[in-house]
């Protein structure tokens, strides 16, 4: 399960990223499982350069892409 979590979790539903270029269902649910909390903990941190998103902020962004 580890080695599908670190192929999937940099894939993007519209399959704009690597390493794969999976889209949709084809992107393991694991996969989007670990994307999903892995934005929302980097956007919820607060960056040193910046300030952190708010939770309606984030969803914006899931929502977006």
């Amino acid at each position: 399960m580890a080695y599908r979590i670190a192929l999937a979790h940099h894939e993007r539903w519209d399959s704009t990223r690597y390493p794969v270029g999976l889209a949709g269902n084809d992107i393991r649910l694991e996969g989007r499982i670990t994307v999903v909390s892995d934005v929302f903990d980097a956007l919820s941190s607060q960056p040193l350069c910046m300030k952190a998103f708010s939770v309606d902020g984030y969803f914006r962004i899931v929502d977006e892409g």
